[in-house]
């Protein structure tokens, strides 16, 4: 009897294991190696949790929409903080932009990667932007010139993104 319960917790470590290395595989399909992460598409408390593991040299691929602030912030710090380089994939979006520029070495992979910046701000049912506060703003507007995104852009293109919420700026990376 003896023999037999050895055997079963055996076949169940055996398929514990089996289980963890699974899931540990494809648990995150956006990883392709431990030293580079992929953000694709809107940003998930996943990501942040992943990027927070990378460390300096590490990159982190970008081909998403952005998405929210509380999201940005922790990845932004992690980005700077650890000296990570970013990779625009194909289209690098609000947060997505933010996130871009703020790599030690940033570039963009394929031919004519965009980056679309904004002024912070809420997005309204009706498809509308209204301002956040203007802390909100002044926050932002430093945290652009740290990562010198307003070195992408005009002086005219600066001033209407930042007096005008609805305003999106495009800029193709060579």
């Amino acid at each position: 009897m003896d023999k037999f319960y050895r055997f079963l917790i055996g076949v169940a470590f055996t398929f514990l294991l089996f289980s963890i290395l699974v899931k540990v595989s494809h648990g995150n399909e956006r990883a392709a190696r431990a030293d580079e992460y992929t953000i694709e598409g809107e940003l998930e408390p996943a990501d942040v949790l992943a990027i927070q593991q990378l460390k300096e040299g590490d990159t982190v691929n970008i081909n998403t929409i952005g998405g929210e602030t509380e999201l940005t912030i922790p990845i932004l710090k992690h980005i700077i903080t650890q000296k990570l380089n970013t990779i625009c994939l194909g289209s690098c979006e609000s947060a997505g932009a933010v996130i871009f520029s703020a790599g030690k070495s940033h570039v963009g992979q394929q031919s004519g990667p965009t980056l679309v910046f904004h002024a912070p701000g809420v997005d309204l049912l009706d498809g509308s932007r209204i301002s956040t506060s203007e802390a909100s703003i002044e926050y932002w507007r430093s945290m652009y010139r740290y990562l010198r995104i307003d070195k992408l852009m005009s002086k005219e293109q600066w001033d209407m993104m930042w007096s005008r919420p609805e305003v999106v700026i495009e800029i193709d990376i060579k």
